[in-house]
């Protein structure tokens, strides 16, 4: 809010109305890996897998060719060639995609059980569970700590808020300690403070 209160730039975003997965895919892209016989399908994109450090061997998933080997660091300019000799998508194995976040919620459709909430990190417990639950498809967020960083999704992940409701009152109670708030009070001020013409004016030389 201030340099003196602060709270989780997530909060003011729950406090606008957004939620979990609005945050999220606003800030990320979203990548979609399919299940195949021989692991995961994932577009290959020169500028997204640049800096990429191979753990296993990169391999073509149409032709099983491997184009990078295990242990090796893929470059700009090697990324680059590989797209233009037509690598389409890769091959990636259950450990390849541990460490990886969930882009959305995973729910089981007919009973409503959310299997992997938006923003979580998949772990060898939960690619087991995903695996069980038979998944075909796992919408997972375009984090590679090389190109893009995890920064909104940890500040998602640590934010006690979950609804606007809540994110409302946190401010109310970090802008006026030891006032009880409303959820009328807490609108009124959040209004005043971001959205009232008269107090919030941005004129030509700033504020």
């Amino acid at each position: 809010i201030d340099r003196r209160r602060k709270i989780p730039v997530t909060s003011l975003m729950f406090a606008l109305g957004l939620d979990g997965e609005a945050i999220l895919s606003t800030f990320y892209k979203k990548i979609l890996y399919k299940r195949t016989k021989e692991g995961w399908r994932v577009p290959f994109d020169a500028n997204r897998f640049r800096g990429y450090s191979t753990v296993n061997d990169l391999i073509d998933a149409d032709t099983g060719k491997v184009v990078l080997e295990a242990g090796k660091k893929l470059t700009v300019r090697a990324a680059r060639q590989l797209q233009e000799k037509g690598l389409k998508a890769l091959r990636m194995s259950d450990e390849e995609l541990v460490g990886n976040y969930v882009a959305e919620d995973l729910v089981n459709p007919k009973t409503g059980e959310i299997h992997a909430e938006a923003g979580e990190e998949i772990t060898d417990k939960l690619m087991k569970s995903l695996n069980e639950q038979g998944y075909k498809e796992l919408p997972l967020l375009d984090i590679d700590h090389v190109n893009v960083g995890p920064y909104i999704r940890n500040t998602l992940s640590a934010d006690k808020n979950m609804t606007r409701e809540d994110a409302l009152f946190d401010i109310y109670r970090v802008m006026r300690p030891g006032e009880p708030p409303t959820l009328d009070s807490a609108q009124a001020m959040f209004q005043s403070l971001f959205f009232d013409a008269e107090r919030y004016d941005l004129s030509a030389v700033g504020r």
